[in-house]
């Protein structure tokens, strides 16, 4: 699914976010601006540009999914529109920053060092716009918890605005060893939210090697305590890989033991673009190889009441006990199937493929 694109507007302004109108013709969306920037109405046309419909776009029919509700990100000087928005989706995010304190060997957004404080007002903006109805959302980055003050914004009126919305944060938690930070998150938000955070190893010298960060295992394991402490919930998450695939039953003891409290663990394939695909063939490793050890894992896991699932692994490529743990995880808008998944039984069931996996290695997949 594309979801950005260049196109000529025929105007210059400032970006700004709009809105998709009540659709009653399918070769055509009206859109709104929504930004206090401004903007102006456009009417996005999927078949050829109508000279007498003002501010009439031509952007082609790979957009016309395209549904009332959506918002895009329409920016002008650039000739850029971006899809920010689906009401049809469950998989929504709010994009916090692209900088990170880490630098995690198979991260699948490579931190940048840039300003993008911009997006501080403009993230505002689309929680202002979003249905009051909207299940789910999530925020992430980068690290979105770097600029403290926007992230307690974003958090606050995520809570104010979407009161009955499950918000989803995905953050390595070091920011929040700091207790008044910890607070404040606390204060801002609800028991609908919750923190989805990566743990490497069982002790620092494997986390910090994965995260490339000196520290980070310390200030994780005290910032998930730190929520903890300020009854909020976490989630631990564990990319499955070279380095941790033969440690998934020792993590899952460490969780166990001192971080009783998180309400899920995942343990999670490998999404090959960024640095995991740049560094896929020392990375990557058979399911096979693991199975064992998340087998031991999950039934540790299960005997004391704590959620766990497998995500980013076609059922195809679980032993047949590690099934029952598998999830659709995959984003729709990256998730895709092979011609011989077309004839598998498993296939409602199953989450796919990344799209990212064309031109990789066979990965040895199997219809039942």
């Amino acid at each position: 699914m594309q979801l950005q694109a260049k196109f000529d507007f025929g105007f210059n302004s400032e970006p700004f976010l709009a809105k998709v109108g009540k659709v009653s013709d399918p070769d055509v969306r009206e859109l709104t601006p929504v930004s206090t920037t401004g903007g102006r109405p456009l009417c996005l046309s999927f078949g050829e540009k109508n000279d007498d419909v003002p501010n009439s776009v031509c952007v082609g029919r790979q957009f016309s999914y395209l549904a009332e509700g959506d918002i895009v990100r329409i920016d002008p000087n650039a000739g850029e529109m971006r899809v920010v928005f689906r009401t049809n989706s469950i998989h929504n995010v709010i994009f916090m920053t692209e900088r990170c304190n880490c630098r995690c060997i198979m991260c699948v957004q490579p931190p940048q060092n840039v300003d993008d404080s911009w997006r501080n007002r403009e993230n505002l903006e689309l929680i202002a716009a979003l249905p009051k109805d909207l299940k789910t959302i999530c925020v992430t980055g980068g690290e979105p918890t770097l600029n403290k003050e926007a992230f307690l914004n974003v958090v606050k009126a995520l809570a104010e605005h979407l009161p009955d919305t499950d918000v989803h944060i995905l953050s390595n938690a070091r920011t929040f060893n700091d207790v008044p930070f910890v607070k404040a998150y606390a204060d801002a938000t609800n028991n609908r939210f919750t923190i989805g955070v990566p743990l490497h190893g069982v002790e620092p010298q494997a986390h910090d090697f994965i995260a490339r960060s000196q520290g980070a295992f310390n200030q994780t394991i005290n910032g998930l305590l730190n929520l903890a402490a300020n009854k909020r919930q976490v989630e631990i998450r564990v990319v499955v890989h070279r380095y941790t695939a033969e440690h998934l039953a020792d993590i899952a003891e460490f969780v166990v033991k001192n971080l009783p409290f998180v309400v899920h663990v995942a343990f999670m394939g490998m999404e090959p673009v960024g640095y995991a695909k740049s560094n896929f063939e020392n990375l990557h490793v058979p399911e096979s190889v693991w199975w064992g050890g998340a087998a031991q894992a999950c039934k540790l896991l299960d005997a004391v009441g704590i959620p766990v699932s497998i995500y980013n692994v076609p059922i195809c490529l679980l032993r047949e006990d590690l099934r029952l743990y598998s999830r659709q995880s995959i984003s729709d808008w990256k998730r895709t199937f092979l011609p011989i998944c077309e004839t598998c039984k498993a296939k409602n069931d199953c989450c796919g493929l990344f799209e990212s996996f064309a031109g990789l290695p066979n990965i040895g997949l199997k219809a039942k």
